[in-house]
């Protein structure tokens, strides 16, 4: 018998920037035996590999050995350039690969046979064939590796901070908040809707 408990923060439909910004919202406390990357499918190819690799990096930073896997998704259907990234940030720091595109294919179905109608989540039949692919990655699992960037330009995700609308003052229609010391790094709106 075995107990597993998780903490899923995934959104459907985001990117590996709202990634960031979820992982930035946990409690300090909060810890991971395991992580599971699934980014790619609705990011923009120009910014991927930046904001992939500065998400991975803060993972390292706060899980420290957690073993890491980061999806190949199998919505992909194929090598792209953001998969192929996501290979490259990966072996760069020691992360194993899930690659459910390939999974899929071994299958010898059509996309559409394992799909839900939308033609991008999916079925029962390929839910089983995601969990066995990530149930055969679990089982190579290693330590990551918090080595060099890739991209020295990622290392500006080292001085980005939270800040949450709880902290902040509200006057005249606007959120505001102050800092002190050199601050640099983007404001991500979170609407309550």
């Amino acid at each position: 018998d075995c107990s597993i408990s998780y903490h899923n923060l995934a959104v459907g439909g985001t990117s590996s920037l709202f990634g960031f910004v979820r992982l930035m919202r946990m409690l300090p406390e909060e810890t991971a035996d395991i992580v599971l990357l699934c980014y790619g499918q609705n990011d923009d190819e120009k910014d991927f590999s930046f904001f992939y690799e500065g998400l991975l990096r803060s993972v390292l930073k706060k899980f420290g050995d957690a073993p890491i896997i980061c999806f190949l998704e199998s919505s992909q259907r194929e090598e792209t350039e953001k998969t192929r990234d996501i290979r490259k940030i990966a072996a760069h720091y020691n992360c194993l690969v899930a690659d459910t595109i390939n999974a899929f294919s071994k299958t010898h179905k059509e996309y559409c046979e394992l799909s839900a109608p939308d033609g991008v989540h999916l079925n029962d039949e390929g839910q089983r064939v995601y969990a066995e692919c990530l149930l055969e990655t679990i089982e190579k699992a290693d330590n990551p590796v918090f080595s060099s960037p890739l991209s020295n330009a990622v290392k500006v995700f080292e001085h980005f901070h939270y800040i949450p609308l709880w902290q902040m003052d509200f006057n005249n229609g606007a959120y505001t908040c102050e800092v002190g010391g050199e601050m640099i790094g983007f404001v991500c709106i979170e609407t309550p809707n």
